[in-house]
Formats: structure tokens, C-alpha cells, sequence
């Protein structure tokens, strides 16, 4: 039995549907991410789930329990905000401690549980001060703390990062992931960085617009998307789009072109070939998935074997690191992305051959849905 199930979920303020019949479920113990750009619904899912609003229609059960008409305190679950929501009045010690004062816990047992939560997030130096006084990643630290310190079996994240530097954000990722590895709490996490739901998520719901785009496991939202939009969402660089044209639909596949160019034509070895000569469709290839040879050399592990060749002209060259990342325009003007191992020779006005290998291309119909 799923820990946390939502049946065809709706969510409206007067006639808006800011959440439109949303399903999903997640396992006892496990970790879901929720993404989608600002204004997607995914805060409001969130607050459902934790009864903070009232469901419009549809059923929420946690632990196989139907909670739409259980206030927050009975439904068992822990919800951290994005802007901490600390008692400014408080200290460390006394914020940690203050959700424990409402149980039968003694004063010893809960000063232990203290002692104990501050150590497991690195407070112990700061349990006399004030959360004003502190830095951002540790503000954010006492609110985890506070939180869990009850070891909840349902934990809520609302954008819990969203106010921390890099270096914050990763050590808070990995705090995260250990409690919940920890406390086997079933996890729930709302963000608008992809990279976070990739990194630690063993599910990832992606909403749009009030509904549910696609859920699946965090590789296969990124080599298999169901639509153009989560294409474009999961992956950093963004995936490239470019438009194509049908030529022909044959049982070996699809035969489609760039619609400026003819003659560079290729087959996408597709079951579904249902679609008429002419018909306008987008071509889709992530960065990393894209080859570059040009009279400075280079060229990466699939420019042997191609299923697209383009000619383009490098604008910019970004090194970084391990990576360099080269932002290029076709010879008819279309901008790509490419993301290559390593550094790279090229340089701003290079010309260069940029080549895909047919396996790694999507392929999106008019309506934004792949096409298989």
C-alpha cells in the first residue's frame, strides 16, 4: 500500500483550477520529488497534502487513511517552508524543543532529543542563539531540525534550498538525503531545480500548469520524455528543438529533414508511422548527445556515426572545468547547444560540424507529444 496516494485531486480558488486532477502515489519510505516552473501547482499539492488547504475534489490518503477532512496537526506529517518559519523570539535550542513541549516527553528526554537533532545537523555550536543571527544554511538547518526532531514517518519540503548558496545547497542535500535514508520517512519534495530532484528523488512528478505532465523514475524522465515540455524541463543544459518536416513514413520509420535544408535527410527507425509527407514536426537532442568536428580538431564519441550533420558557427565557448559547453548557430540561423568532455580548441566564430547519432534523437509532434 502506497504511504501517500492522491486520487484525481482538484484544488480551486473561485473559478480557477489551480490544481487539475492530480494523481500520484508514493511508496512507504520513499522519496518524490514534485518539479515544474513557477506557477505550476506543485506548492499547492504540497500544502494538500499537509491539510493547510482544503481539497475542492478529489481523495488524499496517508498511511491508507483518507485525510481530506483531518486537520494538519492529526494527519502525522512535517513540513518545512522555504522561509524557514522560525520563532525570531527563541532560541536554537528552544525552536528545536518547541514541538516536543506539546507531547508527554519529560524535560530530560526532550533536552536529549535536543542534544541529539543538534549534533545530527551540525547546531551544536549555535543552540544559545538567535535564528537572526545565524547564516542562511544554518537557519535552514534549525528548520529541518525542528521539523523531523518528532522522526515524522511523512516529511514535506516546500523550495527548502531556494535561499542557499551553492556550497549551502549541496551540504543541505546531502543532510536530506541522509535523514531520510535515517528515519525512512516517506518524503515529499517540492523544488523548481531539476538538478535536485535528479540528484536525490527515486521518483519525479512533473507538473504544468496545474497537472500532472509526466512521473517516472529520474533517468527515464530524462532518456525517455513523454512530452516536448519535459524535454526541454529535465536537463541542464536544456535540450535542443529543432523543426523538421516529414518526407516520407515507410514500415523501416519516418524520413525527415530540416526543412531549409534539402537533401540532408535521414530515417528515424520509428514503429508508429502514421504521419503524411509534409507534416511539421520538432527534432529534439540534448547537448551532451551532440558531436563537433571542425579544422581545429575535436569531435566526440558518436561524430562516427551520425544521424544528423549540421554545419554551424560556435558563438560562444564556455570551459568549465570537466565540461566545456559551445553555443553555436546553424547555417540557418537556428541556435544549438553543445556539451562536450573535457576543454575544447574551438573558438568564438569557429565553423564546425556539429553530428548526433540516430538513437539519441526525440522526435515531437505539433501537440508537443513524442512520438515513438
Amino acid at each position: 500500500m502506497p504511504g501517500l496516494r492522491l486520487d484525481h485531486v482538484y484544488k480551486r480558488f473561485g473559478r480557477t483550477d489551480a490544481v487539475r486532477d492530480v494523481s500520484l502515489a508514493v511508496d512507504n519510505g520513499g522519496f518524490c520529488a514534485v518539479i515544474g516552473p513557477s506557477g505550476c501547482g506543485k506548492s499547492t499539492v504540497l500544502r494538500l497534502i499537509a491539510g493547510l488547504e482544503s481539497v475542492s475534489a478529489g481523495t488524499i490518503r496517508i498511511g491508507g487513511r483518507i485525510v481530506n477532512d483531518v486537520g494538519p496537526a492529526e494527519r502525522g506529517v512535517a513540513m518545512v517552508f522555504q522561509d524557514y518559519a522560525l520563532y525570531p523570539h527563541m532560541t536554537v535550542a528552544q525552536n528545536l524543543a518547541f514541538a516536543l513541549q506539546l507531547t508527554d516527553e519529560d524535560g530530560q528526554q526532550i533536552q536529549r532529543r535536543v542534544r541529539s537533532t543538534a549534533r545530527a545537523h551540525q547546531l551544536e555550536d549555535v543552540l544559545v542563539r538567535r535564528p537572526e543571527t545565524l547564516a542562511a544554511g544554518k537557519r535552514q538547518g534549525v528548520a529541518i531540525g525542528r521539523s523531523t526532531i518528532r522522526r515524522r514517518d511523512f516529511l514535506l519540503f516546500d523550495e527548502p534550498l531556494a535561499n542557499l548558496d551553492a556550497d549551502q545547497r549541496i551540504a543541505a542535500r546531502r543532510e536530506i538525503t541522509r535523514l531520510h535514508r535515517e528515519y525512512r520517512s516517506t518524503v515529499v519534495y517540492v523544488t523548481s531545480d531539476q538538478s535536485e530532484a535528479l540528484a536525490m528523488a527515486d521518483r519525479i512528478v512533473v507538473m504544468r500548469d496545474g497537472q500532472v505532465e509526466q512521473t517516472g523514475l529520474p533517468l527515464q524522465l530524462y532518456d525517455d520524455p513523454d512530452t516536448q515540455f519535459v524535454a526541454g524541463f529535465i536537463g541542464s543544459p536544456p535540450m535542443n528543438f529543432l523543426p523538421v518536416v516529414v518526407r516520407s513514413a515507410h514500415p523501416g520509420g519516418v524520413t525527415v529533414g530540416f526543412a531549409e535544408r534539402p537533401g540532408a535527410d535521414f530515417t528515424l527507425p520509428l514503429d508508429r508511422w502514421d504521419v503524411s509527407a509534409g507534416t511539421d514536426m520538432t527534432l529534439g537532442i540534448r547537448p551532451e548527445h551532440l558531436a563537433t568536428v571542425s579544422d581545429l580538431g575535436g569531435g566526440g564519441a558518436d561524430g562516427d556515426r551520425p544521424g544528423i550533420r549540421l554545419q554551424a558557427q560556435a558563438e560562444m565557448i564556455e570551459p568549465l572545468g570537466g565540461w566545456t559547453t559551445i553555443h553555436a548557430k546553424t547555417t540557418n540561423g537556428r541556435a544549438i547547444v553543445i556539451r562536450e568532455r573535457g576543454t575544447s580548441p574551438l573558438r568564438s566564430g569557429s565553423r564546425l560540424t556539429v553530428t548526433a547519432p540516430t538513437p539519441r534523437i526525440r522526435l515531437f509532434d505539433q501537440t508537443g507529444l513524442r512520438v515513438r
